[in-house]
């Protein structure tokens, strides 16, 4: 059997600002379509610690496609983006950390997704070169700065930066291009003939949404016309309101403009004044913000047309995606966009307001042929699939052989000519780029028990796991009970004393790649003191599991006393944050959570289970309780917090009104205050029940486990 390819792909464009854009969609649709290849490529793909949100929300965008093992991290340094800063000796080090980090990992070739990555942010993207161990790829999506300089090529840094990104291309052993008009361009910049068209396509889960909103009501009911992008100026907005003004003169049927898309207040005020001063109305031009795919199907089923005036586009995602829905696509006769189209009926120039005007009016008068557009939009589904996109890389792949000749000896401070001050700093950023052995920890929080066990039901909880879990000193080294309170850090213990473990050096807990954390205890005030440790670990790739014991406090927070809902709100929001998965204390509380989640519309992947607790606090063991001699009244126990929500007030009035008609019963209620002193008398009202047969008690496990049988054998 043929061993399977080992493709790495450099995954900073996920972190960027281009993951909210055409690269970031392109590329995870490529990996996604590269996962499910007939060849088996195993794919392996690397995070820059040095933005750590964006590592973390990247790993989630990945969770189903790259195995959460083959998501590594390595660590950058640079000061900014290299547009700003220049190319400093920083960025020339991380970008050899990063090769380091490739040829640790080995992979037979390595893919750079988006070279020019790094411009204004610390990405610092996979550039080969001499020092790599192994074939590189790399993906070059248009030559935009190049052809319109004056509006992207400003100052010498900018320059540097572009044409030094440009030439890098020519460390790459093959290049691929995403349209026909991309490798044309390339050619002309490169002058080389050495990429491959792979094209791109629209994804199976675009099309599975299609297929579900075919009988979805419209988002709008006015009549409207889709604009979906920013407004960069190569976008060419300002044609739209033009092209309105010189149709709303002379006709009658005036449409709305929607804009989808991720545009800032500044642009939006800009739009507006745009759209004012060709005297539109402001009612014509909603904006309806960033928006989810399932959203963005609507609006394109809804939409009269799609308008793209692009001056140059390397590709043209959304005028395939919306003749896909259905939706003709008026698109400028500019880069790569007719070929998108493939009808040139739909095409206009870019730089005519008048001509976009007229296939407004097209459009309006419903002149465009139904059957024709529905004939093209399964062309153009067919045409431009991701299965073909993946045939084509892997094709190019294999036929690059894996490098024959080893590269340059790595000696980064000698290769660099660095002075000695700046050794140990260099050492360590190679260190960092070393990929981390996985080494399985499960780390148990009983922060908030082990400060101060109040015996209350969580903490009951919290001890008995934990007594179990680590009955004595074990030789297995993958569990630990975790332990923090301050911001000196996490601190952990192999046994259950009842005591947190001492703060040294030796207890101080670091993350691993591997660890799963178990946030156990309601250790709810240390919240802000969780994320120091949590986001490096889920950098790292690890699972942190919270547990939800109720949602009272956030439900019902009435029932409660008046600081826990700020509290646990706060902590609840902190978890949301941190965490891969939630698990509850029974179904009830899991289905909750869920509907939570659903209600909020959270915006992420997020696991939920329950587990549900067990009766076994006193191991069968029984502390018998002797009751009066001759003494047989029925016994009664409430064992529970002694607060609002527990109802210890409709019990009381139960049993004085039992106790007033001459029954001849015993009531005993075991628990602790929940709130303020005040709490006690009220719940447990007149001290006539005290002396009718009522009794309150904090008590040990064992004997609440004596008073639960008594009350059961009477």
């Amino acid at each position: 059997m043929t061993k399977p390819l080992k493709l790495w792909v450099d995954g900073q464009c996920l972190q960027t600002q281009s993951r909210s854009r055409g690269i970031g969609r392109y590329v995870l649709d490529l990996l996604r379509a590269l996962s499910t290849h007939e060849s088996g490529i195993e794919l392996l793909v690397s995070l820059n610690a040095a933005m750590p949100d964006a590592a973390i929300a990247a790993r989630s965008q990945l969770s189903g496609i790259v195995p959460p093992d083959h998501v590594h991290v390595w660590h950058g340094k640079v000061e900014g983006g290299e547009a700003d800063f220049g190319y400093t000796p920083w960025r020339s080090r991380s970008e050899i950390a990063l090769i380091h980090h490739v040829n640790q990992l080995n992979p037979d070739i390595a893919l750079s997704a988006s070279p020019f990555e790094g411009s204004v942010d610390p990405a610092v993207p996979y550039l080969g070169g001499p020092l790599a161990a192994v074939r590189t790829a790399a993906i070059f999506y248009d030559a935009i700065p190049f052809r319109f300089p004056d509006k992207y090529i400003r100052n010498i840094r900018q320059k540097d930066y572009f044409h030094r990104r440009l030439a890098n291309y020519k460390n790459f052993d093959i290049s691929f291009t995403i349209s026909n008009f991309t490798s044309g361009e390339f050619r002309h910049f490169m002058k080389s003939s050495w990429e491959i068209c792979i094209g791109t396509g629209i994804s199976e889960k675009f099309i599975e949404l299609i297929d579900e909103n075919r009988a979805s009501k419209k988002i709008y009911d006015d009549p409207y016309l889709l604009y979906v992008g920013g407004m960069d100026w190569r976008k060419n907005f300002e044609i739209i309101p033009s092209a309105f003004q010189l149709r709303s003169n002379d006709s009658p049927d005036q449409f709305k403009l929607v804009i989808a898309g991720d545009v800032d207040a500044r642009e939006i005020v800009r739009c507006h004044e745009i759209w004012q001063a060709h005297g539109l109305p402001a009612d014509r031009i909603i904006f309806a913000g960033a928006v989810d795919d399932r959203t963005l199907v609507r609006l394109y089923k809804g939409a009269q047309a799609l308008i793209q005036p692009s001056l140059m586009e390397g590709f043209g995602l959304t005028a395939l995606e919306a003749i896909a829905c259905g939706t003709p696509a008026l698109v400028a006769r500019a880069g790569a966009l007719p070929e998108v189209v493939g009808d040139d009926a739909l095409l206009f120039d870019p730089t005519s307001p008048i001509d976009l005007a007229e296939k407004i009016e097209t459009v309006a008068a419903g002149k465009l042929d139904a059957r024709k557009l529905k004939e093209l939009a399964r062309d153009r589904i067919d045409t431009f699939s991701w299965s073909k996109v993946s045939d084509r890389v892997v094709q190019g792949l294999h036929a690059l052989d894996r490098r024959s000749t080893p590269p340059l000896e790595f000696k980064p401070a000698q290769a660099l000519g660095v002075n000695k001050n700046d050794e140990q700093d260099i050492a360590t950023l190679m260190a960092l780029a070393e990929p981390e052995t996985i080494r399985p920890r499960l780390l148990v929080d009983a922060s908030s028990t082990l400060i101060a066990d109040h015996r209350t039901g969580i903490q009951r909880v919290v001890r008995r796991i934990c007594e179990s879990m680590f009955r004595s000193r074990s030789k297995d080294g993958g569990k630990y009970i975790s332990f923090c309170d301050d911001e000196s850090g996490w601190y952990f213990a192999k046994e259950w004393t009842g005591r947190p473990p001492l703060k040294q050096s030796s207890t101080r807990l670091r993350p691993q790649t591997g660890d799963t954390i178990l946030m156990l205890d309601s250790s709810w005030p240390f919240h802000t003191l969780h994320p120091q440790f949590l986001r490096p670990a889920l950098i790292k790739g690890g699972e942190v599991i919270s547990c939800l014991y109720d949602t009272v406090p956030l439900r019902s927070a009435a029932f409660c006393h008046e600081g826990m809902p700020p509290i646990f709100s706060a902590w609840f929001q902190t978890a949301l944050a941190y965490s891969t998965g939630f698990v509850c204390i029974s179904r009830a509380v899991a289905d909750e959570l869920l509907d939570l989640l659903a209600g909020i519309q959270f915006p992420r992947r997020m696991k939920v289970g329950y587990w549900q607790l067990g009766a076994d606090f006193a191991n069968g063991a029984s502390k018998s309780i002797q009751q009066g001699k001759g003494v047989m009244r029925p016994h009664f126990l409430m064992v529970g917090t002694l607060e609002p929500r527990k109802g210890h007030r409709v019990a009381l009035d139960a049993f004085e009104a039992l106790w007033a008609d001459g029954f001849d019963i015993e009531l005993t209620i075991v628990g602790k205050s929940g709130g303020e002193p005040h709490i006690l008398p009220i719940a447990l009202g007149t001290m006539s029940s005290l002396a009718n047969g009522c009794i309150c008690m904090r008590t040990s496990a064992m004997t609440i486990f004596a008073l639960y049988t008594m009350a059961a054998t009477l």
